[in-house]
């Protein structure tokens, strides 16, 4: 489980390092104080460590960001682990979390080719942050059929206070409720957002973990999502969509300054899947990956200095899962 805060221990960070199988890695940053011992499954990697660690992406990376992450995605491959699970500081486990198959014969979306996944598990007028805003008032029948899969990144949805955009917060006073239904996949070819809420990543995925940070902060996890499912989909691997699997205490936000760092996502996203899906892909990620990234550098939504980070990653995550 990797997760980074600028604040001491929350109940909800204490609920996941409970968790018997689970070592629990807490990145920081400028802004954090330094944690006191909670658990011998959580281990705090502050400023120093960070600076002091082997990996050429350190440097590249800025300070006071989300994207520091990035760091302990490759301090939780190192350790060989089986799974990394994707979290944030106000979101704890609920009863069953992370208890997921890996192959299954599952409902599949198999329409639209980018779909709101929430409507598959609410009736009420919802959708995800990341959706091409001309596809919320979309009634396009989503089709679905049962088949065999293969998941590399399972992302739950969340109780509480879920992931939606700062215009529906600014325009509904009312959560959405997610129902308990069976797990969901994409076919090949179709998309849905993803965000860092609540993921579990399979070793293949690990490559596309990345977080880019010359995006907004409320851009960064919503496109490595869509990166993410068109580079597995290339593989022949895909993601799914559980009901939720952890409950979500939201920390304070400044709605209309989320709005503002959303925007880069209302008018860039459409162009960007179009580019990616137009993408040669090859199914290996490390030609894959920096393949994706220039295109969105060339079509603006990057900058080159992310395509220069993309590849300190890359020979990051090879010597991370090769040590």
């Amino acid at each position: 489980m990797v997760i980074t805060t600028i604040h001491l221990p929350s109940p909800s960070v204490r609920a996941f390092a409970d968790l018997t199988d689970w070592q629990v890695v807490i990145v920081g940053d400028r802004k954090t104080p330094i944690w006191p011992e909670v658990s011998p499954r959580l281990r705090f990697l502050d400023v120093d460590a960070q600076l002091r660690s082997v990996w050429s992406i350190v440097p590249v990376l800025p300070f006071n960001h989300y994207t520091r992450k990035n760091i302990g995605y490759l301090e939780a491959m190192a350790l060989k682990v089986p799974l990394i699970a994707d979290s944030d500081d106000d979101n704890a486990p609920l009863d069953g979390w992370g208890q997921l198959p890996k192959s299954a014969t599952m409902e599949c979306v198999s329409s639209p080719d980018v779909v709101n996944i929430y409507r598959l598990f609410t009736e009420q007028p919802v959708w995800p942050r990341g959706l091409p805003l001309d596809l919320i008032r979309d009634r396009t029948p989503i089709e679905i059929d049962e088949r065999e899969l293969s998941i590399a990144v399972w992302q739950g949805l969340a109780a509480g206070d879920p992931d939606v955009d700062a215009i529906y917060r600014l325009v509904s006073d009312r959560d959405p409720e997610f129902v308990q239904r069976s797990h969901v996949a994409l076919a090949p070819g179709v998309v849905a957002p993803m965000n860092s809420q609540n993921t579990i990543w399979h070793p293949e995925a690990f490559p596309y973990l990345y977080l880019p940070f010359s995006v907004s902060f409320r851009f960064t996890d919503i496109l490595r999502g869509y990166v993410a499912q068109f580079g597995l989909h290339a593989m022949g691997r895909t993601v799914a969509f559980t009901s939720p699997t952890v409950f979500q205490e939201r920390n304070e936000h400044d709605l209309l300054r989320d709005l503002a760092d959303e925007v880069p996502v209302y008018t860039q996203i459409s162009e960007a899947l179009e580019t990616m899906a137009a993408a040669s892909l090859t199914g290996e990620p490390s030609h894959d990956l920096a393949l994706l990234y220039s295109e969105l550098e060339r079509i603006g939504v990057v900058t080159a200095d992310e395509c220069r980070g993309v590849d300190a990653w890359l020979a990051d995550v090879d010597l991370a899962m090769s040590a």
